[in-house]
């Protein structure tokens, strides 16, 4: 007996060194994929992506998107979605509807300047490819159904660099997001920190810190992606207030299988 509760005893650190491996052996393979990932993305020609658009400045205060015949297409040439041809008008609410796969959200990947297109696309009259994308990003709001939190506090979260919002501001915003409760009752205040994948907050939280810092930006046009498809039902009211009363003046286009939102 003494021998049998010997070996038992022995046993896990006998295979520690082998469970150790395969931990390093996974974490290895999982950098080595995100790698080449990466160099096949950093080694993409630039030229063959809406990336590579002009230096326009025009006014975009106010918003408006035609599409003629329109086909948005994949990194390697294939048509994602199209020919399709609508009219957004300036301040106009818009809601994308359509079954998974059917090229909702690469619209919008398209109309950020992730994604390549043929047919004609203007922006206040003006072909997309001809606009500055660092002018036409700056008058963008996104807000997408999977929150991107970075290892920083909530305050670095919602600026993302921006060194011009205080913490007043700061708190204003997410008192829009509705989380300004939460973060006056943790004893951090703003400094609380976020670990990376947004650890030490709920999926609703995390959202409401992304609409907080997508309000930051003023944009003149709102991207909404399913902003509330992994929330539930009451921080996804709060969420779709807070974005009603952002968007009254501003072109807005909503990816969403709920029609009622």
């Amino acid at each position: 007996l003494f021998t049998g509760m010997f070996v038992l005893i022995l046993a896990p650190e006998f295979y520690q060194p082998l469970r150790d491996l395969d931990t390093h052996y996974h974490a290895k393979a999982q950098a080595i994929g995100a790698a080449e990932s990466l160099v096949e993305l950093l080694d993409y020609p630039l030229t063959h992506t809406a990336a590579q658009s002009g230096d326009e400045m025009i006014d975009l205060r106010q918003v408006e998107i035609v599409a003629n015949n329109l086909r948005v297409m994949s990194l390697d040439g294939q048509c994602l979605l199209g020919p399709v041809s609508f009219h957004i008008k300036a301040g106009q609410h818009v809601a994308v509807v359509g079954a998974s796969g059917a090229g909702k959200t690469s619209l919008l990947q398209a109309l950020l300047g992730f994604l390549p297109y043929n047919g004609e696309l203007l922006i206040n009259g003006k072909p997309f490819n001809t606009i500055s994308m660092a002018h036409w990003r700056r008058h963008l709001a996104w807000l997408g159904q999977d929150p991107q939190l970075f290892h920083g506090t909530i305050a670095e979260n919602v600026a993302l660099g921006r060194a011009d919002l205080s913490e007043s501001t700061i708190m204003d915003l997410l008192e829009k997001a509705h989380l300004a409760d939460f973060v006056q009752q943790h004893p951090q205040g703003l400094q609380s920190m976020i670990s990376d994948q947004s650890s030490g907050v709920s999926v609703g939280q995390a959202q409401r810190i992304a609409l907080a810092r997508a309000l930051s930006q003023q944009g003149s046009v709102f991207m909404l992606d399913e902003p509330t498809a992994s929330l539930d039902e009451q921080s996804a009211n709060a969420v779709m207030d807070s974005l009603s009363q952002a968007i009254t003046d501003n072109t807005a286009i909503m990816v969403t299988h709920k029609l009622e939102e």
